[in-house]
């Protein structure tokens, strides 16, 4: 059905053509050399796989009006993220395993980023911490609250994907959005979109109905294209939680057709994502927020809105989407063993908190 990049375009009613920052190069090099600081590559097959994957192309498409230190941090996010999936990605099926990394990198996420964490980390967690430290420099408390809970919930999507597949049954589509909604891991870089700017959007917005329901329907479009790009992929590993897939399993569709379902339900959530953008004009009025907050909200949305088109073409530049890149080792086989032993436990702080000291 797909035979050149425009066929994929056009499906996903994006732009053939997509503006990236000259910054990329420096992003690039800069990551190489954060991702072995941190330990996120040890070995120089793993460190040419993570060059090869084109991390800082990938978050230069998704966010092309990011340059400097701002497309730095997303790129250094990106992998980390990628590092993490790779670690878990042998263990899906094992939830108590899951559970122990996962409740590692609760412990970092809500580590006091101004003391020293009194203990080694264990495999990406160091990276982590990195990322902590250097978000709350820059932004405020509230932003870093909502980042915070932003992270929580890809953690449980993490962990409600491994229950899932752990159960052996067939899920349906409703189930696989509701898993993936969480799982695709774009709600805590969404909070990017403040960084990059300059500015905080205002919590109250933030809050709004609308603003929650466009930010589920961004994660649920980059769900459905992550599932017509890792397609090939996903058939290899049986891809329960593929949405083409499912499709074709539970309604005896052809691959075409159930591409073009797909394609029904992703033009529905971008007409719906459209309009909730007229409906922030009226919310701006009713607010009474003069001139700057009301372009500075526009600002917002046209990023936010930006992602759907910009993550497409990130999956053009992103190597880990190429058959070539599968013969490479996986990365997991450097990380998971620091995780050997790890289970999920009564959670308590790396830290005390000072009121406990």
């Amino acid at each position: 059905m797909f035979t050149s990049r425009r066929d994929v375009t056009e499906f996903f009613y994006v732009p053939n053509d997509w503006p990236v920052h000259p910054d990329v190069d420096q992003a690039q090099s800069h990551n190489l050399e954060w991702a072995a600081e941190m330990g996120l590559v040890r070995s120089s097959v793993t460190a040419g796989m993570n060059e090869s994957w084109n991390i800082a192309s990938t978050a230069a498409c998704a966010y092309p009006r990011a340059h400097g230190e701002a497309l730095t941090y997303i790129t250094n996010w990106i992998t980390w993220g990628f590092s993490l999936d790779d670690s878990l990605s042998s263990i899906w099926r094992e939830p108590s395993r899951v559970a122990g990394v996962l409740d590692e990198a609760l412990r970092v996420l809500h580590h006091d980023p101004s003391v020293r964490i009194p203990r080694p980390l264990r495999g990406s967690d160091r990276a982590l911490a990195d990322l902590i430290r250097r978000a709350s420099a820059v932004m405020s408390a509230t932003w870093m609250t909502r980042f915070r809970a932003d992270m929580e919930t890809m953690f449980r999507g993490f962990f409600a994907k491994s229950l899932a597949l752990s159960s052996n049954r067939t899920l349906d589509i409703e189930e696989i959005m509701a898993i993936r909604l969480d799982d695709i891991a774009m709600r805590p870089p969404m909070n990017f979109i403040d960084m990059l700017e300059g500015f905080e959007i205002s919590p109250l917005l933030i809050g709004t109905p609308q603003m929650r329901r466009a930010r589920d329907l961004v994660c649920e479009l980059l769900t459905l294209q992550n599932d017509v790009f890792s397609l090939y992929r996903d058939v290899d590993d049986n891809g329960e939680l593929n949405v083409v897939l499912t499709l074709e399993r539970l309604h005896t569709m052809t691959r075409e057709n159930a591409l073009l379902r797909l394609r029904d339900m992703y033009r529905e959530r971008l007409e719906e994502l459209r309009s909730i953008k007229v409906e922030f004009e009226k919310i701006c009025v009713l607010l009474g927020l003069d001139n700057k907050d009301k372009m500075l909200t526009t600002t917002y949305l046209e990023d936010l809105e930006g992602l759907v088109p910009g993550c497409c073409h990130s999956h053009f530049a992103a190597a880990r989407y190429r058959t070539e890149a599968h013969a490479f080792p996986p990365i997991v086989s450097e990380l998971l063993a620091d995780y050997d032993g790890c289970i999920m436990q009564p959670f308590t702080a790396l830290t005390p908190r000072k009121a406990d000291q």
